[in-house]
């Protein structure tokens, strides 16, 4: 072999030397640097379990203080709009609820509405609904639901073609999936016991809170078989709501003193289109159920007219006078994704933070934890203040009534 084929021969060597040599430092370089990746990710993990771990012991600590001012307060957790469906997370803060929930004195926890997002077909949404009902059921205290507009997944049935009706959680189903989750008995509507709206007494600090059901929207089928109203888009109150708030659940007569208790309401929708998202339809007879709590307030007797179109109620004529004036600690709502509050006629009307803390809920506060938001509500009846402990992007407020 000549010189200048040697010489051909050992420069390829030493090429293929030098190529070799590069993937080496390349696979040691990405090697290195994965590991670098993981440390940091590991990292972060560990000081946002930190952060959660700090601020779960704050919320304890103020809520013990508040709790600690007398026999006439009581707490509850409040977490809404949680939109939850596979493949979306966001659940965080149910697991930092169910961290706390046997460390703070809360007697039940509220879930204001939109549990579920109610945008893929109906068995998925009924999966959905039970990941969260189990969710729910493992902070060990009873949970009192609130219906929302995404509960009935006609988000799902208004958006997807060739879907119908058919396609929408009903009220049985909603009721089967979510009603054990209460575990005390909840005082519902004899006469339409699927109604999803109820009060349940707190005879210790003789307190009722009523629950709502901003979405008491009737069900038409269409001729092309999808609904003629959505319950993502069209809120109500029935005319069986109507009756059975006016008659039943202001109804104190049955108690000892009725002028010592106080009534706290609770919707997912806000009464008032004031409280609402921009460009949100107002509910319908929301006139109604304002001038029922209005007079159940003062004291005062109302004669309603009657309204006649699909959305009928029977005209009513209320006497609160016999009961005099009672002491109404509020009217809480979800849906907005924002904390809202506004005195209308002597009444606190306050809405709470979304679970997922987007910042679609506006102004919220600065947190370097992926935790979503919650609250905790604790009622001073004596002192007639009402405070909420925000965990999370949740802010802590107070407010008198």
């Amino acid at each position: 072999m000549n010189k200048g084929k040697r010489r051909e021969r050992l420069k390829k060597i030493l090429l293929l030397l030098n190529i070799i040599g590069i993937i080496l430092f390349l696979f040691l370089l990405v090697n290195n640097n994965k590991n670098t990746v993981n440390l940091h990710e590991e990292n972060k993990v560990s000081e946002r379990q930190r952060l959660i771990s700090e601020e779960l012991d704050q919320v304890q600590s103020k809520v013990h203080q508040l709790e600690d001012t007398g026999k006439s307060t009581f707490s509850f957790g409040f977490v809404t709009d949680s939109h939850y469906e596979i493949g979306i997370g966001g659940l965080q803060q149910y697991f930092s609820l169910q961290n706390v929930s046997e460390n703070i004195p809360m007697r039940f926890i509220v879930q204001g509405g939109d549990l579920i997002n109610g945008y893929k077909n109906k068995n998925q949404s009924l999966k959905d609904l039970n990941k969260m009902k189990q969710l729910l059921s493992d902070t060990h205290l009873p949970v009192y639901l609130v219906k929302g507009n995404h509960d009935d997944n006609s988000y799902y049935v208004r958006d997807t073609k060739n879907s119908t009706t058919a396609d929408m959680i009903t009220e049985k189903e909603w009721k089967e999936n979510v009603d054990e989750l209460a575990e005390n008995k909840l005082v519902r509507d004899e006469d339409n016991p699927l109604g999803a709206y109820y009060y349940k007494d707190i005879n210790d600090v003789k307190v009722r809170i009523i629950v709502l059901n901003s979405n008491d929207v009737p069900v038409i089928t269409t001729n092309s078989g999808k609904p003629k109203y959505y319950g993502i888009n069209k809120y109500a109150f029935s005319n069986q709501q109507l009756n059975w708030v006016a008659n039943k659940a202001l109804n104190f007569s049955s108690k000892k003193n009725p002028s010592e208790w106080q009534t706290l309401f609770i919707s997912h929708v806000p009464l008032y289109a004031s409280m609402s998202l921009p460009n949100d339809p107002p509910i319908v007879n929301s006139s109604v159920m304002d001038a029922i709590i209005q007079a159940f307030k003062n004291g005062n007797s109302i004669d309603i007219p009657e309204r006649s179109d699909e959305f009928r109620h029977d005209f009513m004529h209320l006497n609160y006078e016999k009961q005099g004036k009672m002491n109404v600690i509020g009217y809480f709502a979800g849906h907005t994704h924002a904390e809202k509050s506004q005195v209308i006629n002597g009444i606190n009307y306050i809405t709470f933070l979304h679970a997922l803390a987007r910042t679609d809920g506006g102004p919220q506060r600065n947190t370097l934890m992926t935790t979503g938001a919650w609250s905790v509500v604790t009622i001073n009846t004596e002192k007639r203040t009402i405070y909420i402990t925000g965990f999370g992007a949740a802010t802590d407020r107070k407010y008198t009534y």
